[in-house]
């Protein structure tokens, strides 16, 4: 039987690659093409989580003084309301007790397990430009748009300026 070998049919020469100069040369393109979609994408990143942080940072910053509790001279430890019939109406009266002027409060109240979402009433909400500020006690009146489940079980109120300073109340 005859071994044939395959480098002594193909002749000199023919099992030569590539030159080290071209391989390095693409090389450095596949390396250049690959920092082109990869540096934005990171220098994005980088920037987005950075404004993240800082924005978390100053929040909890201006926070830490922040302070809101129930009027409890006001109806039922500080909440009145009426969820029987088809015209249902919470209020709260609370008091910012912190350094801190809040804004933009809202409402959850939890009702047979489920959570219903609402913002003050127009005339009671309470913005930016006109904060609650320390010391100063404010009614907030529910914007109910639905008739409500009547066995209230718990009111949370919460604000925009320092999201982590909320009420709780238990029914």
């Amino acid at each position: 039987m005859k071994i044939l070998d395959i480098s002594t049919n193909l002749g000199k020469g023919a099992m030569k690659g590539i030159s080290p100069i071209i391989a390095t040369t693409i090389m450095i393109i596949a390396v250049f093409g690959i920092a082109v979609i990869i540096v934005p994408w990171a220098l994005e990143l980088t920037r987005t989580t950075t404004t993240a942080t800082a924005n978390t940072t100053q929040t909890e910053l201006l926070c830490q003084g922040a302070g809101l509790t129930w009027d409890t001279t006001y109806g039922s430890s500080g909440l009145i309301w009426n969820l029987t019939g088809s015209s249902d109406s919470l209020s709260a009266k609370v008091i910012n007790s912190g350094m801190v002027s809040l804004w933009g409060f809202s409402f959850e109240l939890q009702i047979n397990r489920t959570i219903y979402r609402f913002e003050p009433s127009y005339e009671s909400q309470i913005g930016q430009a006109n904060p609650l500020r320390p010391g100063q006690s404010a009614i907030l009146i529910a914007n109910i748009t639905e008739d409500l489940p009547d066995v209230l079980e718990s009111v949370r109120i919460g604000n925009r300026q320092c999201p982590a300073i909320t009420l709780n109340q238990e029914v």
